[in-house]
């Protein structure tokens, strides 16, 4: 689909804005100002503002902890469309305390997720936050 010309462009801009507005809805839940932005001029690229006020940097510049935000975000919107809710994401022991208890408490009150994978190497101060949330630990 060409992103710059056209019916094509037009439905594509369309349908990102319409992604972006439902993505930020859910972003605003994990901080003030979190926002997710979609540019469809060169394909598709996705930036980021990780707090109110703070400018628009691309995803390769964001943090884990705002990585694994936009990865939940996404996911969940994604379900939504396709009716397949799950949520997948490893090196959770990267995020930061903030970050981690944002999105565990996200993933407690989605009732739409069925299942959820969150992988990490053991570390005492994740495996204790997960232990006061309803999870359960599966050691390997």
């Amino acid at each position: 689909m060409d992103s710059k010309i056209g019916i094509p462009a037009l439905i594509l801009q369309r349908t990102l804005r319409f992604f972006e507005k439902k993505c930020n809805e859910k972003a605003s839940l994990l901080r003030e100002g979190f926002q997710i932005h979609f540019l469809s001029d060169n394909g598709i690229t996705i930036q980021v503002s990780p707090g109110k006020g703070k400018p628009f940097v691309d995803m390769k510049e964001v943090s884990t902890g705002e990585f694994v935000c936009v990865a939940y975000i996404l996911m969940t919107m994604i379900g939504e469309a396709t009716k397949c809710h799950l949520f997948l994401i490893d090196n959770l022991d990267r995020l930061d305390t903030e970050y981690l208890n944002a999105l565990l408490s996200l993933l407690e009150e989605d009732k739409k997720i069925e299942q959820v994978f969150l992988g990490g190497v053991d570390h005492a101060d994740v495996e204790r936050t997960l232990n006061d949330k309803s999870f359960q630990i599966i050691h390997m």
